[in-house]
């Protein structure tokens, strides 16, 4: 069972934030969803006796390399599982779907996007995912791969995915060979490193960072199923793109060490169906250390080793308008200039959004782009919502930070494509006329490198 859907948007110009549209439209319902577990608690996870092995790129790995083989083996083994088997890869989808709020037939109220949820959530369900397929051919040393796309020559599809004839392949309209993009929103990864905890793992209330860019921009790119959150966990490329995420995060802690966001952060618990099909819950103290589930990176991301001179903190007199600016002197060594967006509400359910700034002479200044991910759900999670919320680092020339750190600068978004999910459930991102909205932050402020 599978499903092509939609046309996709592949990237932004520089400059100017249009859309590149590649694909033609395909027609495909959305999945339904079923409960994933069972209502009874579920039972704590206690960790298996197990080696710790690497996750390799995949685009290091060839056909005849033993993993790959164990992966499509295992792959060919879950594809063919009905349903009501939690093993199956219709039930692994149906999670996903199930906690992401979006599936068609009922509003689950989950949401594992847009809060510090999303890096746990995620590294536990591929963690699960990897303990099945091993479980499927008995074979426990299989280890799932990361799309390691932060490299300028592995920005397209991995070939061991794209092989015909095997179970890696999944239905697409994009090319396997077209690059993903936009290309700068990748090449900032390394920077990526550099950001504090809230920033980049989000908050209760907001996303962080790399989950607007590169997570959003990859599922988006790649398209398909891969476009839609409903359907994005039936391609197995997810798990080698969130292998990628996880090891963005596995990075982030190797040089921030035990930094957690705060609040409930670390009484969070994520229920799963294990290998043995026993539904068990395991916390985020759990999956804080990879090693702890059995698997490290063979490489972490390297850092931009950027010093930080100083923060300002800028002043709203409303949630778009800057009050008192700073002393031009505060600016005045930059290098580069980071601009902190908290909280910064997205103005619709779907798209592709430009963030720029007006200043009182009326010009305006683009800042940087970022995306959320189609729904095809109308359930209870509304990205519009004070429940969708991103918490957004745009790097900028020191010039473009002086001419906007102003008394009176006002901050808008402009979505550049959407999809209305509720009339037309089977269209992907379609390009429209850009919508310009005022920019709701909750705090803003600039980091001077």
């Amino acid at each position: 069972m599978s499903s092509s859907r939609g046309r996709f948007i592949s990237g932004l110009t520089a400059g100017t934030g249009a859309l590149l549209v590649r694909g033609a439209p395909a027609v495909a319902q959305p999945y339904n969803c079923f409960r994933p577990g069972p209502r009874t608690r579920a039972t704590p996870w206690t960790k298996p006796d197990q080696k710790v092995l690497e996750r390799k790129a995949a685009w290091s790995l060839s056909a005849a390399d033993a993993n790959v083989v164990k992966l499509r083996a295992a792959y060919k083994k879950m594809q063919a599982l009905p349903q009501s088997d939690p093993h199956s890869m219709i039930a692994q989808r149906n999670m996903h779907a199930y906690y992401c709020d979006d599936c068609p037939n009922i509003s689950t109220n989950q949401q594992i996007h847009g809060s510090y949820r999303f890096f746990p959530w995620h590294r536990a369900f591929l963690y699960f995912h990897e303990r099945i397929l091993g479980s499927l051919i008995g074979d426990f040393s299989l280890r799932l791969t990361y799309f390691d796309w932060e490299v300028a020559a592995h920005r397209a599809m991995p070939p061991i995915y794209t092989a015909a004839g095997q179970s890696l392949l999944h239905p697409r309209a994009l090319p396997n060979g077209s690059p993903v993009y936009p290309a700068s929103d990748f090449t900032i990864v390394p920077s990526m490193m550099t950001y504090v905890v809230d920033d980049f793992m989000g908050d209760a209330g907001a996303g962080g960072t790399p989950e607007a860019k590169p997570h959003d921009y990859g599922h988006t790119a790649m398209g398909d199923d891969m476009g839609v959150l409903n359907t994005a966990a039936f391609d197995p490329i997810f798990f080698c793109h969130h292998g990628n995420v996880d090891r963005m995060w596995a990075s982030w802690q190797h040089y921030h060490p035990g930094i957690d966001p705060g609040g409930a952060y670390s009484t969070l618990r994520f229920s799963f169906w294990d290998e043995h099909k026993k539904w068990v819950s395991i916390g985020v103290a759990d999956v804080a250390d990879t090693t702890n589930l059995g698997y490290t990176y063979a490489s972490f991301i390297p850092t931009t080793a950027r010093v930080v001179k100083r923060e300002i903190l800028l002043q709203l007199a409303t949630p778009s308008r800057i009050g008192p600016p700073p002393p031009p002197e505060q600016l005045s060594d930059a290098a580069s200039v980071d601009i902190h967006l908290r909280g910064l509400a997205v103005p619709a359910d779907e798209g592709f959004f430009l963030v720029q700034a007006v200043t009182p002479d009326g010009k305006s200044h683009d800042l940087g782009t970022f995306a959320t991910i189609p729904h095809v759900a109308g359930g209870g999670m509304s990205m519009s919502s004070d429940l969708r919320k991103v918490n957004l680092v745009l790097a900028v020339a020191p010039e473009v930070a002086r001419q906007i750190a102003t008394a009176g600068t006002t901050f808008r978004i402009q979505q550049r494509s959407a999809r209305n999910a509720r009339s037309s459930p089977n269209l992907l991102l379609g390009q429209g006329v850009p919508k310009v909205t005022p920019a709701r932050i909750g705090a803003l402020s600039l980091t001077v490198r």
